[in-house]
């Protein structure tokens, strides 16, 4: 049989996952029986033997598993995920949970129980994407503007998503109170909303920069008409072939 990480939680259910670098694990209620789950793993042997043996690819999770070992990605490489031994300090200070060092991710945490670690790694990647996003999203819209200077400035916000890289929604509004007796009937723009998925931020800063675009040129092409793509070939002429990096990359889930 497999040897296998267990990882117990108050589910009602036996999980197995194949994760990237080949490691085992399972989750499992609270009170199921070691010897119950060794033979359900048993009972799965031709399955994790045929997941082991298929090529990997690269995918992003809505949440990771964040046991040692596991690959996690971040602006398009592959990182090893490393918990700190306990009396391992962060080069930055004690406030540093999360560093990037070599090919690893290494966590910082007291408390080294797996729903602490996976906490403190997916927030890290919350801060970063917003960080990465709202830089990126800045040079993206100086050009933009340039090109279309009556264009509003959209509002950005992130939030994980399980089936869109992102989204641009704009709708009007009317005056109200005073202003509108002043201008009876005058509807008015509100700024686009622009919503990007925090997982971007395991992309590489290119297809990100691809998406952004994107969202931004439905500011002038609501749809996707033949016009909406050539106004995004001139700003990402190769926009195909980002999206399928961007594809090959980021698998959803």
């Amino acid at each position: 049989m497999f040897s296998y990480t267990l990882i117990r939680s108050r589910r009602t259910t036996v999980q197995i996952s194949i994760l990237p670098d080949r490691t085992i694990v399972v989750r499992a209620p609270q009170f199921v029986p070691r010897q119950k789950i060794d033979e359900i793993v048993a009972s799965k042997d031709k399955w994790i033997q045929k997941k082991i043996s298929t090529p990997p690819v690269s995918a992003l999770p809505l949440h990771h598993a964040c046991v040692p070992g596991e690959t996690i990605m971040y602006l398009g490489k592959p990182y090893i995920l490393r918990i700190a031994a306990a009396d391992e300090k962060p080069a930055g200070g004690r406030r540093i949970q999360v560093c990037v060092d070599g090919n690893h991710l290494v966590v910082f945490s007291r408390n080294r129980a797996v729903s602490d670690v996976q906490r403190t790694v997916e927030t890290w990647l919350r801060n970063q994407a917003l960080t990465v996003c709202t830089e990126i999203f800045a040079v993206c819209w100086e050009r933009f503007s340039g090109r279309y200077p009556r264009a509003v400035h959209p509002e950005l916000h992130l939030r994980t998503m399980k089936t869109r890289w992102g989204s641009l929604s704009q709708q009007t509004v009317r005056h109200a109170g005073l202003l509108r007796a002043v201008l009876p009937g005058r509807a008015v723009t509100r700024p686009p909303h622009m919503t990007l998925n925090t997982l971007l931020v395991c992309a590489e800063p290119y297809c990100i920069k691809q998406v952004i675009y994107h969202e931004l040129c439905h500011i002038v092409h609501p749809d996707h008409s033949r016009a909406f793509y050539e106004t995004l070939a001139s700003f990402v002429p190769d926009w195909k072939e980002t999206q399928k990096r961007l594809e090959e990359t980021f698998r959803m889930v």
